[in-house]
């Protein structure tokens, strides 16, 4: 699981999450975040049943 997320494309969420905060967009920034997390837990269990 960890090996998908150690690449240049899983970190741009991470960087659009800190230019948001940077900018005082705190809303914006958790919308960014939630997306990541949602589909981390959805490949999560997917290859649980697989």
């Amino acid at each position: 699981m960890a090996a998908k997320l150690w690449a240049p494309v899983p970190w741009m969420p991470e960087v659009t999450i800190t230019l948001e905060v940077a900018l005082g967009k705190r809303l914006e920034a958790v919308v960014v975040a939630v997306v990541p997390a949602l589909n981390a837990g959805l490949s999560l269990m997917q290859e649980g049943r697989a």
